[in-house]
């Protein structure tokens, strides 16, 4: 994630990518796959993670920022 805030988001959105598949009900790692997809311009993508997030059993440390970011893409959520 500290690639993608610092401009590197291709490279981050690679790592961010391997982690969810390590880790798929982290929902921490989903919010950040999610950022990341919307920093690079994939909102459909970054919708699809949003989505699972909802779905997800956990919750998430970042569920203001998710929130906005739905509502950014008008994700309802």
């Amino acid at each position: 994630w500290g690639l993608v805030k610092e401009g590197e988001e291709k490279r981050g959105l690679s790592l961010i990518r391997k982690a969810a598949d390590l880790a798929p009900e982290d929902a921490d790692i989903r919010y950040h796959l999610a950022a990341a997809y919307h920093l690079n311009g994939d909102d459909e993508a970054a919708r699809v993670e949003l989505q699972k997030l909802d779905k997800s059993k956990t919750g998430t440390r970042y569920a203001s920022e998710a929130e906005e970011l739905s509502a950014k893409l008008g994700t309802s959520r």
